[in-house]
């Protein structure tokens, strides 16, 4: 933990400080109390839990493990309640723990992180105590959302899922930037950063008192761009015509383009794991804004979805599977229904021992992900390579981050020029702070 204070405005970071990850920072002012973001520290979490052998009981296990802080009135209803809970975006290090929020907690996430947590709690039965669809108010980019004496103002930025926001937190006596995890660098074209209109609108506000900013990147960074990740994959995908096998953040849509623009540039078709395709398909019905990125429907013809042991799956999502079965998609039940040749295998890695059985001739593996390692992916990365080398299959490591690199950050931080910085979500705050405050030119 550690505390800052601004004027008579108090910062708490409760987790993600030194750690990448796990954030849970609450601000105070006076008697208003809100929480910007409810993550889970991943190391912490794997000292005592794997799936699906071992999982969290409740808050109150989690808590006495100290794996989560106690927080009070975040939990459990108490008289010092918190006012409101507002969530960047959908990655489980910055939203896990909303599921053991009491029903009736004040609740904000942008439109699309809705869905998308809508979504797992379906495909991976998580039990919430909050009502995801009627129990949470949305919000898109713009809205000023007044708690008592705080102002919150969600702007959105780009990173390596959609449906990302920072905050501009305003007090009476202090206004603060919140940046959740950003980047500068987008979509596989060169255009306008999203990230552009925070900086803007921080600008807008005048001097920014504290600049709460996520600082991953610092060792061996790289300022690829997605365009340069397409070139990689068009490069790979045009020289190869075995079976690729690719995995990558699924809910990372640039890169979605990405992979669907290859595939149909060297004739490939795609198998989706259902689990992914499930995801996609919510984003593309339900999401206005991500209907025209995703495209199913366009694709329908080389998309094919992997849905092994169909009669064993949870009803809810046998019934996605089935609506989607009748609007067209192709259903896939045993990987010898797939084709050897040009095919692209995606999220290989969840099954893995079945393409082992079936034992294609020739294949090779993308890995197309920077994200933490965890019950979703289901296996090791270094398994993962073992398993690999038993299909004879060398590995391409083609990725571009969803965070902020640090000549990136620094173009930020001369932009906004804040009174004082607070990094998180870095293993190294205090070098990235005294890096930001050596290349400004006084």
């Amino acid at each position: 933990m550690i505390k800052q204070t601004v004027n008579n405005t108090e910062v708490i970071v409760h987790s993600g400080y030194e750690e990448i990850g796990g954030n849970l920072v609450e601000i105070r002012y006076k008697k208003n109390r809100i929480i910007l973001d409810l993550g889970i520290s991943f190391k912490q979490f794997k000292k005592f839990y794997e799936w699906p052998f071992r999982t969290p009981k409740d808050a109150d296990e989690l808590i006495e493990l100290g794996i989560v802080p106690k927080i009070e009135g975040l939990f459990a209803k108490t008289e010092n309640d918190i006012n409101a809970i507002f969530i960047s975006h959908a990655h489980r290090d910055h939203s896990e723990l909303t599921q053991y929020i009491p029903s009736g907690t004040n609740l904000f996430m942008g439109e699309t992180c809705e869905i998308i947590l809508r979504t797992r709690r379906d495909v991976y039965n998580i039990k919430y105590k909050i009502d995801l669809k009627n129990g949470v108010t949305k919000f898109r980019t713009g809205f000023e959302i007044p708690i008592d004496e705080i102002t919150v103002h969600p702007i959105h930025v780009d990173h390596s899922i959609p449906g990302a926001y920072s905050y501009i937190i305003r007090t009476p006596d202090a206004t603060i930037l919140y940046t959740g995890d950003y980047r500068l660098h987008g979509g596989k074209v060169c255009e306008r950063s999203l990230t552009e209109d925070m900086i803007i609108k921080a600008k807008e506000y005048g001097k920014i008192d504290l600049f709460i900013t996520e600082g991953t990147r610092f060792s061996d960074c790289s300022t690829d761009r997605e365009i340069d990740v397409l070139a990689r994959l068009n490069k790979i995908l045009s020289s190869f015509d075995g079976t690729i096998l690719l995995e990558y953040s699924y809910l990372d849509i640039d890169r979605y383009e990405s992979i669907i623009e290859a595939a149909v540039n060297w004739n490939k078709n795609i198998l989706f794991d259902y689990r992914h395709l499930i995801f996609l398909y919510r984003l593309y019905k339900e999401d206005s804004g991500l209907t025209k990125k995703i495209s199913l429907d366009a694709y329908k013809d080389m998309l094919y979805i992997y849905v092994k042991n169909r009669g064993r799956l949870r009803r809810k999502v046998r019934e996605i599977i089935e609506e989607m079965e009748n609007e067209g998609y192709n259903i896939i039940e045993t990987l010898q229904d797939v084709p050897t040749q040009n095919v692209i295998l995606e999220g290989f890695n969840l099954y893995i021992q079945d393409i082992f059985k079936t034992g294609p001739e020739r294949c090779l593996a993308i890995h197309s992900t920077s994200e933490p390692y965890d019950e979703e992916i289901e296996i090791s990365y270094e398994k993962l390579n073992n398993w690999l080398k038993a299909l004879n299959a060398p590995s391409y490591r083609i990725h571009s981050s969803g965070h902020i690199h640090p000549l990136d950050l620094i173009k930020v931080y001369k932009e906004i020029l804040p009174k004082d910085t607070l990094v998180i979500h870095s293993e190294y705050p205090n070098q990235v702070k005294e890096m930001l405050t050596k290349n400004v030119i006084k």
